[in-house]
């Protein structure tokens, strides 16, 4: 088997928006600072080269210097007659340069905050500005539908590239410095050659005016932000575009590669900020908490926070540093895997795949240690049994088989009518087990005798059935937007909630079997003798399609299609922290006994075992 160590992280962003300045941890998302920023919309922001200062423009015609790591202001660049819509640190933090709708390029010295150089375009209002990475040319934006090339140190003008037939409103240099593209008012995006000053590529598919565009690192891709809601990604060897990111509910204002080329960021008029994986595209992370448009963003130097700006003017800092990666193991197989479970002493745990085998594997080494043919389908869940000393499997073979622990033989095996397409839960004694079938029934069977002890008949479809920790109840979800709870000795239904548009795909029970946690659309908390809400956990922007609680009931994990695992307090709703690793849907989640680690899997055949910060344990 290949195992793989991977110690990922997720980087940060900074947000801008009106009169202060904010500084939020993403796990709570309370503001840590805030103080006065700019009196009107922050139209950019941008990270000197060292990641030590901070510079951000505003449509209050006001450029100003902040300490990166204190936001404390280290000066303010007066003299700009109309808003500045861009501006960069350059010359080892000696120098700022700015471009306004004034028509007007300015050099500053930072020390003396005095302007020490500046060039007029002609007639036409610079947009957005973009400096080479070597800072020896820059390119401007302008109303004019023309593109600019200008030398970064004597502001002289190389070029005018022509092509737009409306105003161009973002310009971005390929990290390499052989490329520029542009994004305009008549929806298109361009690529130009640097050499030869002639379109490359002209990109067509948006429908709306061209808001950002943006380079990855390695030149090899171009992110483009639309007034029609969308975010394309173009292939800028080909010309062709690889992606579409349709998330965002209101026109797309900005969206920038991160250094590494790990992550995207975006803003909108929807007033969120959206981090996306590049490898997959998938949004890992959303931040809408603000109540105003967001215009620009940058990652911080260290990639753990992310700066923000927008409308209102308050620049916001949040956090997007991941959980931490103990273990990352990925079986070399071509197989799926639905299920995973640790045994009691969390030194092993067990996969079952779609092949149908049952595997076995070393916590504290990550390698596989044994591997068993049991079913002759897809092994739908899977479960170490302690108090019986043994392992159950149910599978889409109709069948459940039960193990021996020690010898891996099948000692048991129970055939039914119909697949068993959800995952089972165990009773509070290790001996009976609850499951769903696929013809809409619910059954309890003893796992000694291979008798059946109660079976449920429901008028619709059944996703998923589990016994509360006293076993004294069974919830079932129904027709995928039903809760049902039944009585679990005499198999009588005692309520029912559901919420509207809602669907389930996960549940879980607290240890004290006062809650249910049902994971879906939505990650809801529920009063089971009330039937009542408790809370909504906000965070995934995807489906969520697995949940646990805590051993000690005071945190839950989450795990969701938008390929990332959730950690969160019970008690106060906060996330605690985001675990990113995975490269596809996370199918399973689950504790261990002493709540130090979570196990989890994903439809990509990786198993990754996270640090739990927090303690869990019972």
């Amino acid at each position: 088997m290949k195992m793989q160590i991977i110690n990922h992280w997720l980087k940060a962003l900074i947000l801008t928006t009106v009169s202060q300045l904010i500084v939020a941890n993403i796990y709570s998302q309370d503001c840590l600072k805030s103080k006065e920023a700019h009196t009107s919309a922050i139209s950019h922001l941008s990270l000197s080269g060292d990641g030590k200062m901070l510079i951000s423009a505003s449509e209050d015609k006001l450029a100003k210097i902040w300490d990166a790591e204190t936001l404390s202001e280290i000066t303010t660049l007066k003299g700009n007659f109309f808003p500045v819509t861009s501006a960069y640190i350059t010359d080892n933090n000696k120098s700022a340069i700015t471009s306004g709708l004034d028509e007007t390029i300015r050099l500053w010295n930072i020390k003396n905050a005095k302007q020490s150089k500046e060039v007029t375009s002609g007639s036409s209002k610079i947009n957005a500005m973009a400096i080479s990475k070597d800072e020896s040319f820059i390119v401007t934006a302008n109303s004019d539908y023309s593109v600019s090339i200008w030398s970064a140190g004597k502001l002289t003008l190389i070029a005018k590239l022509q092509g737009h037939t409306a105003s161009v409103t973002s310009v971005d240099i390929s990290p390499d410095g052989t490329k520029i593209v542009s994004g305009g008012a008549d929806n298109l995006v361009k690529i130009w050659s640097v050499n030869d000053k002639k379109c490359i590529y002209t990109l067509k598919g948006h429908s709306g005016s061209i808001s950002s565009v943006s380079f990855s690192s390695n030149s090899f891709f171009v992110a483009s932000a639309s007034a029609d809601k969308h975010i394309r990604i173009w292939d800028t060897r080909s010309g062709r575009e690889t992606d579409v990111l349709t998330n965002h509910t209101m026109p797309v204002t900005f969206v920038k590669y991160s250094a590494d080329g790990n992550r995207l960021v975006s803003c909108s008029d929807d007033c969120s900020v959206r981090i996306w994986d590049t490898h997959s595209y998938n949004e890992i992370l959303s931040f809408s908490d603000n109540k105003t448009p967001v215009r620009s963003a940058c990652f911080s130097y260290d990639m753990k926070t992310i700066y923000a700006g927008g409308k209102d003017g308050v620049i916001r800092v949040y956090s997007i540093e991941s959980g931490k990666i103990l273990k990352t193991i990925i079986d070399s197989k071509n197989t799926e895997t639905f299920s995973v479970s640790y045994n009691d002493l969390g030194t092993r745990f067990l996969t079952g795949d779609d092949e149908g085998y049952i595997n076995i594997w070393d916590v504290a080494t990550g390698k596989y240690i044994a591997s068993v043919k049991v079913h002759n389908d897809f092994v739908s869940s899977v479960k170490y049994c302690p108090e019986s000393n043994c392992i159950v499997s149910s599978s889409l073979d109709s069948t459940i088989k039960i193990l021996d622990t020690n010898s891996l033989n099948v000692i048991n095996s129970f055939k039914y009518k119909s697949p068993f397409k959800s995952k089972f839960s165990v009773s509070q004694y290790g001996n009976r087990i609850v499951t769903a079938t696929e013809d809409s029934s619910v059954i309890v069977l003893n796992i000694s005798t291979n008798e059946i002890i109660k079976e449920i008949k429901c008028s619709k479809f059944v996703n998923n059935a589990i016994y509360s920790p006293d076993g004294e109840f069974i919830a079932i979800i129904m027709r995928r937007n039903l809760i049902s709870v039944w009585d679990a000795i005499n198999g009588t239904e005692i309520k029912s909630f559901d919420e509207e548009n809602e669907y389930y795909n996960s549940m879980s029970f607290s240890p004290n079997g006062s809650r249910l946690l049902t994971g879906g659309k939505q990650l809801i908390e529920w009063n089971i003798a009330t039937g009542k809400q408790l809370r909504k956990y906000k965070g995934h922007p995807e489906t969520i399609l697995c949940v646990a609680y805590s051993p000690n009931g005071k945190y839950i994990v989450s795990g969701s299609s938008d390929h990332t695992v959730k950690l969160w307090e019970t008690e106060t709703g906060k996330l605690i922290c985001t675990y990113i690793g995975h490269k596809s849907s996370v199918t399973s989640v689950e504790f261990s006994k002493d709540g130090k680690t979570i196990l989890s899997s994903s439809r990509h055949n990786d198993f990754i075992i996270w640090e739990v910060p927090v303690t869990a344990g019972p």
